[in-house]
């Protein structure tokens, strides 16, 4: 780490804003990060003997602070600490090839922590990006799985990552090599800047800075791809829209067509009685008429022989 924060130090921008350390440690390292003279340094440790040993060390008047928790990858609010006899090497994951690769080392016992996203922490410190942030991810077995689900806004307010990892796959469970890390950080704004010299295989470090430049491209494809999104969600739903708005026509229509079936059909019948109704009237009335003939008829034929008998 000495290498990466004296190229830090030659390199970097005072004065300096916050340091965020994930995986502090005993604090070996906090005469290193003292140097760059922080306004602020926040020491995560998830190991209570560690985070007591530090507890120790630090200057709280300084604006030194500790965190007692495992950083995770997402909101759990408690995880388990795999604790090795060196308790440097624990970590959130299971150990695998690295028991292979230092054979010495070996898993006491678990432990039940807090623990807080990394996500979570960042946005709790509310940092201010205009500010040369640091980053350091000491997080065995847990660096680039870190990096990976925390979303980019939030690690653009570091101006500086520090990543420690494993120099291969595997060392812990689901654990990938760092060098799948400079890719991923590539992705999201950060160019690496060099790797750590001084690191003892199986370990690696890396020291990455963030790119402006990239990162406002990054910004304008990502705000292009959500107004595509968006476009084609509202395509989709004027689509949807025509298409249950041409359904309700053909309903509408085909309501219509039956209301006037029914309706002609009501007609129909309606005129059928009529005509049958007046049919019937005018047979009442010829017979009406046959009847008021045939009575006429008789009533002067009954007057005539009135008549001829008189």
């Amino acid at each position: 780490m000495k290498h990466l924060m004296d190229h830090l130090e030659k390199n970097g921008q005072a004065p300096w804003g916050t340091a965020l350390v994930v995986g502090a440690g005993p604090g070996a390292d906090l005469p290193v990060l003292r140097r760059l003279a922080f306004r602020r340094l926040i020491l995560a440790e998830a190991h209570p003997r560690l985070a007591e040993d530090l507890h120790q060390r630090i200057t709280p008047e300084a604006e030194e602070e500790i965190r007692h928790v495992a950083i995770t990858p997402t909101p759990m609010g408690q995880a388990t600490l795999h604790v090795l006899n060196n308790p440097q090497h624990s970590g959130i994951h299971a150990p695998r090839a690295l028991l292979e690769q230092a054979p010495n080392l070996r898993v006491t016992h678990t432990l039940t922590v807090p623990a807080q996203s990394l996500a979570e922490i960042i946005q709790e410190l509310q940092l201010d990006a205009e500010e040369p942030n640091l980053l350091v991810l000491d997080a065995p077995g847990a660096g680039v799985e870190l990096l990976r689900s925390t979303p980019a806004h939030l690690l653009h307010a570091f101006s500086w990552v520090l990543l420690h990892g494993a120099a291969m796959d595997g060392l812990y469970e689901n654990d990938i090599a760092l060098s799948a890390a400079p890719p991923i950080l590539h992705d999201l704004g950060f160019d690496l800047v060099q790797d750590d010299p001084e690191v003892i295989f199986p370990a690696s470090a890396a020291l990455l800075q963030r790119n402006a430049a990239r990162i406002a491209v990054l910004e304008r494809e990502t705000h292009i791809a959500s107004l595509q999104t968006e476009l084609a969600s509202a395509k989709a739903d004027a689509e949807r829209a025509a298409q249950d708005l041409h359904i309700r026509i053909e309903t509408l229509q085909a309501d219509t067509a039956r209301l006037n079936t029914e309706h002609q059909t009501r007609i129909d019948a309606l005129t059928q009685d009529r005509d049958q109704q007046a049919k019937t009237v005018a047979e009442q009335k010829a017979k009406l008429d046959a009847l008021t003939q045939e009575r006429d008829t008789l009533r002067t034929q009954a007057e005539e022989h009135k008549t001829q008998a008189g």
